[in-house]
């Protein structure tokens, strides 16, 4: 079963590639990156715009870049992953994932660590807007043109500070499912019940 104490950043960003669920990453100045004009890059701690194609064009080279207005805490840097693979790691139930794949774990680590992200380090970038837990449970519905997804979220989750927290955000949603289907798995294996 994998580690998730060797779980890496670059791990992390391939499970939440850039762009894909409002994951912004620290757009670092790469030599080996093809730039297109108005791109945004940061280098030697300030942000370039490219006014033209580049490849191998370090800015400030007036030629090809400005300086750009960007915010820092627009962003996701390493930083940012890094605390939240600390906060993470004490919260991961790692015994409940001991029948499944390496891969299905790596995904539901990295729901974890991108909730910590979402509700704890950068919450003004991320602003779910969707059922909030109430004393009796949740009907949440979620609509993607015309698909859509419902779950009952019961009172034990909506009652309890930790699942009520994971609730607030997508990823958080999500976990909470991969969690609670290995639990109740668990449970039934471990006691041989049969489920009503």
């Amino acid at each position: 079963m994998i580690n998730i104490d060797t779980i890496t950043i670059i791990q992390f960003k391939s499970q939440f590639p850039q762009g894909i669920g409002g994951y912004p990453y620290f757009p670092m100045w790469s030599n080996t990156q093809p730039y297109e004009a108005n791109d945004v890059v940061f280098f030697g701690n300030t942000f370039y715009q490219a006014i033209l194609q580049n490849t191998d064009q370090a800015p400030p080279n007036a030629t090809y870049w400005i300086t750009d207005k960007a915010n820092q805490y627009s962003y996701i840097s390493d930083a940012d992953i890094t605390t939240a693979f600390l906060l993470a790691s004490g919260l991961f139930p790692a015994d409940i994932f001991t029948c499944d794949s390496d891969v299905l774990i790596l995904y539901a680590y990295c729901l974890l660590v991108a909730h910590m992200i979402s509700y704890y380090i950068k919450p003004q970038q991320f602003q779910y807007i969707g059922q909030r837990p109430a004393s009796i449970g949740v009907a949440n519905t979620q609509h993607a043109g015309n698909v859509g997804f419902g779950q009952l979220i019961p009172e034990s989750v909506t009652s309890s500070i930790l699942y009520s927290t994971l609730n607030r955000t997508l990823e958080g949603q999500q976990y909470m499912m991969l969690v609670d289907l290995r639990a109740r798995f668990k449970m039934l294996y471990s006691f041989g019940g049969i489920p009503n």
